[in-house]
């Protein structure tokens, strides 16, 4: 998404709406944004909407082991967090900054950028939180 920027800066970065994002991103900042809500909420509709939607895209299995690594995710944001992480609801147009960084730091994971992956997860944890 954010093609050749590696610095981890947010300041200078222009946010896309979110209707530029390529699919896997708006599917990824949808089940983000979702979970987040019903962890809001108390509301396991939300996490149900979630499985119900992934699991009849990709299949139980693969469901399974993305939504899982979500969650993951999501602990180590609400455990580590140098600060309050702000997401837009799921029906949100915008894009911000902390659902920038997101989408950056499991871009960066995917092709195995370790470094650059540490790098933009400290924007948003503690080291405690940068495995």
């Amino acid at each position: 998404m954010d093609g050749d920027r590696r610095d981890g800066d947010l300041a200078a970065v222009v946010l896309p709406p979110v209707g530029d994002l390529a699919n896997e991103e708006r599917l990824l900042l949808d089940a983000y944004r979702r979970w987040l809500r019903g962890i809001a909420r108390s509301d396991v509709a939300e996490w149900e909407w979630v499985w119900r939607h992934w699991s009849t895209r990709f299949g139980s299995d693969r469901a399974r082991t993305v939504l899982a690594a979500l969650e993951g995710l999501i602990r180590c944001l609400s455990g580590h967090a140098q600060r309050r992480i702000a997401y837009h609801p799921p029906c949100c147009g915008v894009l911000g900054a902390d659902e920038v960084t997101l989408l950056r730091l499991v871009g960066a994971a995917q092709r195995d950028e370790a470094g650059r992956s540490r790098t933009i997860a400290a924007g948003l944890v503690s080291t405690a939180g940068i495995g």
